[in-house]
């Protein structure tokens, strides 16, 4: 019978799907995102984004030193196969029990416990190793094994992934009875990547990053909100707009201020964010993005902010 240790068709194949899998999540593929993890980590009040980053560092490190090992990979190749048919039994799981399937691409975390079963036959096919010679070069693995573990640590450590909209808005997430607290005051300065508006509204990225922009929190309820947006913002604004509407907790009912609804603006970006949490921001909060940085952020001095956007001509 055929020594498994001597095909690296099996382990290779692991370790690409692990990569491929560790990739779709860091390029931000919802389908590629278990729902089970992010179910677990918001139950136990956790960050969902921390749970899928340390597992999109898991799945670098464990590929990597897949490949590093060789033919030594051959049984811990085997247990991330049975780590993906597990995965994709509990994905599935998860699934069935919601009323939305989460779109037409609900089925690729599944379909990772199809593949691993593709895999561990594949591996298993040839009988139980009986005897593997000792590294040849046990330096030289160490150090890969040690650099596979570090990537898999920085990649765990600084990659950024923004939990799709979908997900952000299940009516069963735990997060809908939390308490969110922006603290937009300590932005000024700050990389927008370094603020947490990305976690709940990753498309002001890309909408801010070609001109200088101007981000409004306001309340449909809040009178000075739409005395901003009709008296100091202008029309036009004087930059690109999005006006961020902060809805009520989840189970409140706003207080009715006799307000006329919605802010008037009609060249604005309309965003919100998500429903459930209490949000704890001022409304009205203008914050400025200049090149990607907030340069400005105020509650109640507008001019001052609205001034770094008007040119000499505009006073």
């Amino acid at each position: 019978m055929k020594d498994p240790t001597t095909s690296s068709g099996p382990r290779l194949a692991t370790a690409a799907a692990l990569f491929v899998w560790a990739t779709a999540l860091g390029l931000g593929f919802e389908a590629a995102v278990p729902r089970w993890l992010v179910g677990i980590a918001t139950t136990l009040d956790l960050d969902p984004g921390i749970a899928l980053r340390i597992l999109t560092g898991l799945l670098v490190a464990v590929a990597g030193i897949i490949v590093t090992l060789g033919r030594f990979g051959w049984g811990l190749a085997n247990l991330a196969a049975i780590g993906l048919i597990f995965n994709g039994i509990a994905e599935a799981t998860h699934v069935l029990k919601q009323a939305d399937a989460g779109g037409s691409s609900w089925w690729l975390v599944p379909a990772t416990g199809l593949v691993g079963i593709v895999l561990l036959t594949w591996s298993t096919l040839g009988g139980v190793p009986r005897s593997r010679p000792p590294f040849a070069r046990p330096g030289l693995v160490g150090t890969g094994v040690a650099l596979a573990l570090l990537v898999g640590a920085g990649v765990a450590a600084n990659l950024r992934i923004a939990l799709p909209r979908s997900l952000a808005d299940d009516p069963t997430d735990r997060r809908a009875r939390t308490v969110e607290d922006l603290s937009t005051e300590t932005w000024v300065g700050l990389p927008l990547a370094e603020t947490r508006l990305l976690e709940h509204l990753p498309q002001v990225e890309p909408l801010s990053a070609d001109q200088p922009t101007l981000v409004a929190f306001y309340r449909p309820e809040c009178a000075a909100c739409h005395t901003f947006f009709d008296e100091h913002l202008g029309s036009p604004p004087p930059a690109r707009t999005i006006a961020v509407r902060v809805p009520p907790a989840a189970g409140v009912d706003p207080v009715d201020t006799g307000s006329p609804g919605e802010v008037s603006c009609r060249s604005c970006i309309h965003l919100s964010l998500p429903e459930g949490p209490t949000w704890l921001v001022e409304t009205p909060t203008v914050l400025i993005l200049e090149d990607g940085v907030v340069t400005c952020v105020t509650g109640e001095d507008y001019e001052r902010c609205l001034s770094r956007l008007r040119g000499p001509g505009r006073g």
